[in-house]
């Protein structure tokens, strides 16, 4: 089951979630301080690519480890979701499926992805996700077949 939850919080802020990918799993299920034991750290450097564009990089540590990262911004016709799936107690006999709950927490239209100590590039996964869904675009477009003239 899924449930949009975004419309039964209304007293919350209606501001997106702020969604970091990092290359590495946290085992702790609980609320984080982010804002001030990370992203306050993060540096923004600007480099100059090859292409003559200018990037922006950023920079910043867990536990003692250097971290580089960028920000992707999702197309226009895009939204990323974060959810939370709600699992109830079940007995070894029913199906897992009809005992969870999938919520819908907040949307992003943005997210800043991490490497550890690499700069980032066009080959990281995150910035491939973009290059896909410009490409699964194309292959979904419906094609318009005109008829040939006939001879």
């Amino acid at each position: 089951m899924f449930a949009d939850n975004r419309k039964e919080k209304k007293n919350q802020d209606d501001q997106p979630a702020v969604v970091h990918y990092v290359p590495f799993k946290v085992e702790y299920d609980g609320n984080a301080n982010v804002g001030t034991k990370f992203s306050s750290k993060t540096v923004e450097k600007v480099e100059d690519s090859a292409e003559n564009k200018v990037d922006v990089v950023f920079e910043n540590q867990f536990r003692g480890k250097p971290l580089m990262g960028k920000r992707l911004d999702l197309p226009e016709d895009y939204e990323g979701i974060v959810c939370t799936d709600f699992r109830k107690s079940s007995s070894l006999n029913s199906d897992i499926k009809e005992n969870s709950t999938t919520s819908l927490i907040k949307g992003f239209t943005s997210m800043t992805y991490w490497n550890w100590d690499k700069p980032p590039s066009g080959m990281d996964t995150p910035a491939q996700l973009l290059d896909w869904l410009d490409i699964s675009k194309v292959l979904h477009e419906p094609i318009d077949f005109e008829e040939e003239p006939q001879n």
